[in-house]
C-alpha cells in the first residue's frame, strides 16, 4: 500500500505506526508495538509523489546525519537505535549522536561515508549491540580518525528504551559525560588545523579523500542519466606511507596504542550474518520447512534454499521467466551451502533429497512398469511378424516390414555423477534438465572450476548455467544435449577459499551462498510423516508438468516491482568490486529465477485443479527480490571473502600468515617481498600489499633516523605478533 505522505501509511502486519523517525525527505523508519507487546520497526521510502514500505538497498542513510554536517569538529557518539539517540541528544550535547537503520543485524548497511576523519565512539546497550557495535569498529578502521567501543553503561535505567528521553540523576549524567571525555581524551586537544587535514573542513562540510560517493536515485524515482554507477568521486587509494612515526635508531617499538587488526583474510568464521526470515518461502512451504529443520536439528536457512534449488531441478528448462520479449531466464539455480565439519549440512540437504528421491522410486516403477508392458506388446508382435514372415515365405510374398518399437524414457531427475561425462549420459533421459547434488570437502566446485579452464569444458558448465544446447564433437561421433543442470552442493569454508581461489570465469557468481549459523537446540518433532507425504505430492506436480519449454511472464505489478528492483541495483552496481562485483551482476537474472521457482513452488502446493501459473506475481518477485537483497548477499560476500577476492587477497593472505609464524617486531619491504612474497611479487606489488597491512591495522609505518637516506620500517601490531596462533 501506498500514500501521499510516511504519516498516513499503516502497515498490513503490524497497523499504524507509533512513532516515525525521519532520516532524509525520502526515507523513514516507522516503530510498532506487536500484539506480543514487541517492537517492530519497518522502513518506508517516497519515491516521486508516493510513499511506500520498502527497505533500500545499501548503503543506508544514519540517523542524524545532518548534525554531522553542521558540526564537522564534534565528536560522535553512535547509539543502538534512532529513540536512544533522540534520547541521548540532550545528555551529551557535546556530541553527535547518531543511530543506523535497520537494528543489530543492520550495522553492515550503514552508510561510513559521513564519518570519515570523525572521532567516534560507539556505545551499544546490550550484548546484541556489542556484536554489531564490533563489527562497525571494524567497518571504520582507517576510515574514522579513532574510534572507541565502550561497554554498555551501567547507569542507563530501563527507560532507556522507551520512546521518552531517560530521565537520569545529574550525577549519573556526570559519570556518563566522563565515560565519554575518556574514550576520546585527545579530542579536547586537537585542533581544528588537524581537523582538517583529515578531511573535515571548516565550513561544515565533508571532503571526500577515499571513499566512493554513491550515486543515487532521484526523488521521482529515475536514475540521473547524467550520473554512471560507476562514476564516483575518489581521492588516491591510501599508501603505506601515510602518517609516518620518525623514531631515532635503535627504535623504541610502543606496544600500545593500536586498534585490533583486522584479520579475516585469515579466518574461516563466517561472522555476523542475517538468518533466513520464515517470509521468504511461500506460505504453503513454510510450516513443512520448519518442521524438517526441526526434524534435522539444523536451521531452517540450508533446508530452505535446498528445496527451492531441488524445486529449480524439477522445473529445469520447461518454464522460462520472462520480464521482456527479448529477456528470459530458466529456473536453474545453484547453491552451496557452507559450513565446517558436523555443522548439519548434510542432514539439512538429506531432508530435501530425500523427497527428490522418493519422486525418483516413483519414476523408476512407472519406468519397471511401461517397460514390462512394453517387453510383452513387443513379443506378441514379433510372434505374429515371425508367423506373417513364414507364410510370405510360403506364398512366395514379399515379406512383411520388420517390428520396431521404441522402449519407454526413463526420466532420471538426479545425475549420476560431477563429471561431464556422466551428466551429459543423464541429460539424454532428462529433457528439461538434472539436479547434480554433491556432499563432501567440495572437491567438486574445485572440479567445476577447473574444467572451466579448459578447452570447451567452459562452455557446458555456461550452457548448463543458461539451460543451453551443448555439443562437445568426438573422435568418433558429436554428441549434443540441451543442457540444464540445478546444483546443490555441500562446502567447507577452506574447501570454498581453495576452490574460488582458481575461479577464473565467475563460476563464484553463478552460486547462492547458505552460511547458516548452528540451530538453536529444540525438541524433535513427534511426527514427520504426513507432512512428508504432502510435499511429495507437491513436488510430483511440478516433475509431472509438461515439458515445454513455455515462457512465462511478469504481471504487470511484478514488472512495476522487478524495475524497482532493478532501479536500486543499478545505482549500486558501482561500489563493488572483484568477485563480489561479478556475483552482484547476477541480481536480476538470480531474482527471476527465484521468483518463478517460488511462484511454480506456491502452485504446486495448492489443491489438485488449481491452474498453473500464467504469469509471475508480484509478492513472488518481493519476496525473491528482498531474499536476494537481505539474505543471499550478504552470505555472497562472506563466503566470496572467506576465498579472497582475487590474487591480491591470496597475497595479502600470504602475508598475514609469515607475519604471524615469523613473529617479528618489525620488517623491511625486501624482507616481505623476500621472505613472505617468496619474490614472486616487484617492489611496486609488494607496496600495495604493505598498504593492506596498513589498512588493515597490522602494520605502521615509522622511519629510522640515519645520516643518509631515512630508511624506512613497519612495525607490527602486537595482538598480530603475540596473540594470532597460526
Amino acid at each position: 500500500m501506498s500514500a501521499h505522505d510516511f504519516a498516513s501509511l499503516t502497515h498490513a502486519d503490524h497497523g499504524t505506526p507509533l512513532r516515525w523517525w525521519h532520516y532524509t525527505d525520502s526515507f523513514a523508519v516507522a516503530g510498532f508495538r506487536g500484539r506480543d507487546g514487541r517492537k517492530r520497526i519497518a522502513m518506508a521510502v517516497r519515491t516521486g509523489a508516493q510513499c511506500y514500505w520498502h527497505e533500500p538497498l545499501a548503503p543506508l542513510p544514519l540517523y542524524g546525519a545532518a548534525g554531522l554536517q553542521a558540526r564537522p569538529a564534534a565528536p560522535v557518539l553512535v547509539v543502538q537505535n534512532e529513540a536512544i539517540a533522540d534520547g541521548a541528544r540532550p545528555l551529551f550535547p557535546d556530541h553527535v549522536c547518531i543511530a543506523w537503520a535497520g537494528g543489530c543485524g543492520a550495522v553492515d548497511k550503514a552508510d561510513i561515508v559521513p564519518l570519515r576523519g570523525r572521532d567516534v565512539v560507539a556505545w551499544p546497550d546490550d550484548d546484541a549491540g556489542a556484536t554489531a557495535m564490533a563489527r562497525l569498529q571494524v567497518r571504520l578502521r582507517g576510515w574514522a580518525h579513532h574510534v572507541a567501543l565502550i561497554a554498555a553503561p551501567r547507569a542507563w535505567p530501563a527507560p532507556w528504551h522507551g520512546d521518552d528521553p531517560p530521565k537520569l540523576p545529574e550525577a549519573a549524567v556526570e559519570t556518563l559525560r566522563r565515560q565519554l571525555r575518556e574514550a576520546l581524551p585527545d579530542v579536547a586537544a586537537d585542533p581544528p588545523s588537524s581537523r582538517a587535514q583529515r578531511g573535515i573542513s571548516c565550513e561544515g562540510r565533508t571532503v571526500p579523500q577515499s571513499r566512493e560517493i554513491p550515486r543515487c536515485a532521484r526523488d521521482d524515482g529515475e536514475v540521473d542519466a547524467s550520473v554512471q554507477p560507476n562514476a564516483t568521486e575518489t581521492r588516491p587509494a591510501p599508501t603505506h606511507q601515510d602518517i609516518p612515526h620518525t623514531i631515532e635508531d635503535p627504535p623504541s617499538v610502543p606496544d600500545t596504542g593500536w586498534a585490533a587488526p583486522d584479520l579475516s583474510l585469515l579466518d574461516d568464521r563466517r561472522g555476523e550474518l542475517p538468518a533466513l526470515p520464515p517470509e521468504a518461502l511461500p506460505l504453503p512451504w513454510r510450516s513443512w520447512v520448519e518442521q524438517a529443520a526441526r526434524g534435522a536439528g539444523v536451521p531452517i536457512d540450508p533446508v530452505a534454499l535446498s528445496l527451492l534449488t531441488a524445486a529449480s531441478g524439477l522445473i529445469g528448462t520447461a518454464r522460462w521467466i520472462a520480464p521482456a520479449p527479448s529477456w528470459s531466464e530458466p529456473c536453474i539455480l545453484w547453491t552451496a551451502v557452507v559450513g565446517p565439519p558436523s555443522s548439519g549440512k548434510t542432514p539439512a540437504v538429506a531432508a530435501v533429497l530425500d523427497l527428490v528421491r522418493l519422486l525418483q522410486d516413483e519414476l523408476d516403477a512407472a519406468y519397471e512398469a511401461a517397460l514390462h508392458v512394453h517387453d510383452s506388446a513387443f513379443e506378441d508382435a514379433r510372434g505374429q511378424w515371425v508367423g506373417d514372415l513364414i507364410e510370405a515365405v510360403r506364398e512366395r510374398r514379399a515379406p512383411p516390414p520388420q517390428v520396431v518399437a521404441r522402449p519407454p524414457l526413463r526420466r532420471s531427475l538426479l545425475a549420476a555423477g560431477a563429471g561431464i561425462a556422466a551428466i551429459v549420459a543423464t541429460l539424454r533421459n532428462a529433457p528439461r534438465g538434472v539436479l547434480l547434488a554433491r556432499d563432501g570437502r567440495g572437491s567438486w566446485l574445485a572440479d567445476i572450476v577447473r574444467d572451466c579452464r579448459g578447452a570447451g569444458d567452459d562452455v557446458f558448465w555456461l550452457a548448463a548455467w543458461a539451460g543451453a544446447g551443448w555439443t562437445a564433437a568426438g573422435r568418433r561421433q558429436s554428441v549434443s544435449v540441451d543442457s540444464a543442470v540445478s546444483i546443490l552442493g555441500t562446502l567447507r569454508p577452506e574447501a570454498l577459499g581453495a576452490a574460488l581461489g582458481d575461479d577464473s570465469d565467475g563460476v563464484a557468481a553463478r552460486l547462492l551462498y547458505v552460511w547458516p549459523h548452528r540451530a538453536a537446540f529444540r525438541k524433535l518433532p513427534d511426527a514427520a510423516a504426513e507432512a512428508d507425504v504432502d510435499a511429495v505430492a507437491a513436488l510430483a506436480r511440478l516433475r509431472d508438468m509438461p515439458d515445454g519449454p513455455r515462457e512465462v511472464p511478469l504481471a504487470s505489478d511484478a514488472r512495476a516491482a522487478f524495475d524497482r528492483f532493478r532501479r536500486l541495483h543499478y545505482v549500486a552496481a558501482g561500489r563493488q568490486e572483484g568477485r563480489a562485483a561479478a556475483w552482484w551482476g547476477k541480481g536480476p537474472g538470480t531474482v527471476l529465477r527465484l521468483a518463478g521457482v517460488m511462484a511454480f513452488l506456491d502452485w504446486a502446493a495448492q489443491p489438485q485443479g488449481a491452474a498453473e501459473p500464467q504469469e509471475v506475481p508480484a509478492w513472488a518477485v518481493e519476496a525473491a527480490a528482498a531474499l536476494w537483497q537481505d539474505y543471499l548477499w550478504p552470505h555472497a560476500r562472506a563466503a566470496i571473502g572467506a576465498g579472497g577476492n582475487g590474487t591480491h587477497d591470496r597475497h595479502l593472505r600470504d602475508a598475514l600468515r609469515w607475519l604471524a609464524q615469523q613473529r617479528p617486531r618489525e620488517v623491511s619491504r625486501e624482507q616481505l617481498r623476500r621472505e613472505a612474497m617468496r619474490q614472486s611479487l616487484n617492489a611496486a606489488g609488494t607496496d600495495r600489499i604493505i598498504a593492506g597491512l596498513v589498512e588493515r591495522g597490522c602494520l605502521r609505518l615509522v622511519t629510522h633516523a640515519t645520516k643518509g637516506r631515512a630508511r624506512r620500517r613497519w612495525l607490527v601490531n602486537p595482538a598480530l605478533r603475540e596473540n594470532h596462533d597460526a
